[in-house]
């Protein structure tokens, strides 16, 4: 089932509401999404309430564990308090709550707790990629916290179709092994699609050698259903092969101390014909830049389901407890001035079906395809 867009959506829509939920229903197991501009990534551990019950058999904390996680907690309050894109805070008395959550730390008998406490402090922004990371989850220093590959198997569960890039690790995250995957629909149109926008080696090298091939078509097919994001600044060098023109923006960042236009330079041989993007509701941050950058610039058509609306820049950094903190320091603004966050990329072709495509036949596809094929003169 689909139904085609002019304009925003007639749906109800809590912008906060995403969010929450993609909180909740990921509780009570480890995940990772990776997502965005420098350090971008959306991830969402099981941390409990402040005072929900321990796991059995937690070992409660030592006296030196405590003052780590105080000195823990006054990092993330101290970072947020001077990184955080919005100095509102998002009409959140950020000055306050400190004391009250180290109220709430000194009376955390377990790990579990404490990380509770400053989960639920973050948690009054209301925003996606502001989270504590257990230590268990991070890859103990690999690299010393600086991007680059690592010897590994890429992880099971993965997709067997396409290329997969060597395991790439991004800041003191787990390593992540990028899927690739192109090839040509009859004569006449090229798809590609990928996991993540990581190993920028790897992926971009297949991005540009499948686009050179493409070039002759008559439209290409982006699929970012399911992309988890990775480093925002391969957004700007994939979508350079369909710059029309000099100068074109695919949006903003927008942080505490300045204003980053991600301006587009076109590519020598860009590539003219029609572009449709496909996107689902697990279609994350770098991803959602991309679909959102395209769309409004007017240069492709989008056809799926509403993405996640997780699109900000963040980073993560060590605390002295061992965990990591991954805090926001800036805001996405499309080309059109709508944040992403919370609100999600509206597709101009929304498609019921379009999540978990792949089994059966894929509505989002055959739409995309066939648009492409129409041949009107809209290139959108």
């Amino acid at each position: 089932m689909r139904r085609e867009n002019s304009g925003e959506s007639v749906k109800a829509f809590d912008a906060g509401a995403s969010v929450r939920n993609v909180r909740t229903e990921r509780r009570g197991g480890s995940f990772f999404r990776c997502a965005a501009a420098a350090v971008l990534l959306a991830f969402a551990p099981a941390c409990g309430a402040p005072f929900g019950s321990a796991p059995a058999g937690a070992p409660a904390l030592s006296a030196e564990q405590k003052e780590l996680n105080r000195a823990s907690l006054e990092m993330v309050w101290s970072t947020v308090n001077e990184r955080f894109w919005d100095p509102e805070f998002r009409g959140v008395e950020w000055a306050a709550v400190r004391e009250k959550h180290m109220a709430w730390l000194d009376r955390a008998s377990t790990m579990e707790e404490a990380r509770g406490v400053m989960s639920a402090m973050i948690d009054l922004l209301g925003v996606s990629h502001m989270t504590i990371i257990p230590s268990a989850f991070l890859n103990g220093g690999l690299n010393d916290g600086a991007p680059g590959l690592v010897e590994t198997a890429p992880p099971e569960g993965t997709n067997p179709a396409g290329e997969h890039g060597s395991a790439f690790v991004l800041g003191h995250l787990p390593p992540v092994a990028v899927t690739f995957e192109s090839r040509g629909i009859d004569d006449d149109i090229g798809y590609i699609r990928f996991d993540c926008f990581m190993d920028p080696v790897f992926l971009m090298t297949r991005f540009n050698g499948a686009m050179e091939s493409f070039l002759e078509r008559e439209g290409v097919v982006i699929d970012l259903r399911g992309n988890m994001g990775g480093v925002g600044a391969m957004v700007m060098g994939m979508a350079g092969w369909f710059a029309v023109e000099k100068g074109a923006s695919m949006g903003t960042i927008v942080t505490r101390e300045a204003r980053l236009d991600l301006i587009l330079n076109p590519r020598p041989s860009a590539f003219g014909g029609r572009l449709a993007v496909l996107v689902d509701s697990l279609t994350v941050s770098s991803a959602e830049m991309m679909a959102a950058g395209l769309q409004e610039t007017g240069r492709a058509r989008i056809f799926g389901g509403r993405t996640m609306g997780m699109a900000l820049q963040s980073e993560v950094i060590l605390l002295p407890n061992g965990d990591g903190f991954q805090c926001v320091t800036g805001n996405y603004i499309s080309p059109l001035g709508r944040s992403i966050e919370g609100r999600g990329v509206i597709p101009d072709v929304e498609i019921a079906s379009a999540d978990g495509a792949g089994a059966g036949s894929d509505e989002a596809l055959e739409a995309a395809v066939a648009w492409i094929r129409d041949g009107d003169n809209d290139n959108r």
